[in-house]
């Protein structure tokens, strides 16, 4: 099972999967709000779990998923953001100003 919380201004997503459809575990770490983390769960179905090969073990898709968060984070340009990424949002709020460009992604 996947859990999401997302950043509402920024719509930076913090993405983990767990064996169990329980979210206590996640829920020590962040809050989240319900119908943008929905749109945002469509949004990584449809971009991530259709078109990657999902690992087999939790730790392995935590790992994956951990390299869709940084495309999504600080890649892929959202429209609600005027084609920005989260990233480019947070550093207009002089948040994450250093942050270095992302290695991995599966936009690619």
């Amino acid at each position: 099972k996947q859990f999401t919380a997302r950043d509402m201004v920024s719509r930076w997503d913090v993405i983990e999967a767990h064996s169990r459809a329980t979210s206590s575990h996640f829920l020590r770490a962040v809050l989240s709000s319900g119908g943008r983390v929905e749109r945002a769960q469509r949004t990584h179905r449809q971009e991530y779990y259709e078109r990657c090969d999902i690992p087999q073990t939790i730790k392995d898709h935590n790992t994956d998923l951990k390299r869709w968060q940084n495309t999504y984070n600080t890649v892929r340009p959202h429209q609600a953001l005027e084609y920005r990424t989260p990233l480019q949002k947070l550093q207009e709020f002089g948040i994450l100003t250093n942050v270095p460009p992302p290695s991995v992604s599966h936009m690619s």
